[in-house]
């Protein structure tokens, strides 16, 4: 009795083990925005990205959007398994480089 307990003890750790090592790890959105827009020249720009970013073996890419003064961006990066992050492309969203004249303002 005491050898099957062993045996089915082995293979529900074996299970469980493969189920956690094989699910992906996902990384809060604001704890990366918050490392990327320390690597910013310009503290004016806001960076805010996804909730909810998941992390596989090969690293992560996500979507972003960075807001300055000049308009919004939407923006994709990559993390790569050493943990630095690359900006892969830019895609404009919106842009509002002036303010939009109202009826009567000429």
């Amino acid at each position: 009795m005491g050898t099957v307990l062993g045996v089915v003890f082995i293979v529900v750790a074996a299970v469980t083990g493969v189920y956690v090592g094989t699910r992906p790890t996902v990384m809060d959105g604001r704890w990366i925005a918050a490392k990327i827009s320390k690597s910013f020249k310009d503290k004016d720009v806001a960076l805010e990205c996804q909730r909810e970013i998941p992390v596989g073996v090969r690293g992560a890419e996500f979507a972003c959007t960075q807001s300055s003064r000049g308009g919004r961006q939407a923006v994709r990066y990559r993390m790569l398994r050493d943990g630095t992050c690359e900006q892969t492309a830019p895609i404009p969203v919106e842009y509002s480089p002036r303010a939009r004249r109202t009826r009567g303002e000429d």
